[in-house]
């Protein structure tokens, strides 16, 4: 496992964990603690080496309509 990015919490790194399990890309969030959130090295994304490139890439563009619309409360 490599890390593809680094987050001063934990929410922000499930957010992107669940973009790249949604695209088929497992992934896993670590640095997670109850008193120390993120700790001074922060909470790590991790993805498999072979999975890594696809990840970054993924995380770089914004999320669609759809993945916003599903974020949103309904009305």
């Amino acid at each position: 496992m490599v890390t593809i990015r680094t987050y001063p919490v934990d929410i922000e790194a499930q957010l992107d964990r669940a973009r790249l399990e949604a695209e088929g890309i497992p992934a896993v969030v670590v640095g997670v603690g109850v008193v120390l959130e993120g700790g001074m090295s922060g909470v790590k994304l991790k993805v498999s080496e072979e999975h890594a490139e696809k990840a970054i890439e993924i995380l770089r563009q914004e999320p669609t309509e759809s993945e916003d619309e599903n974020e949103r409360p309904s009305e």
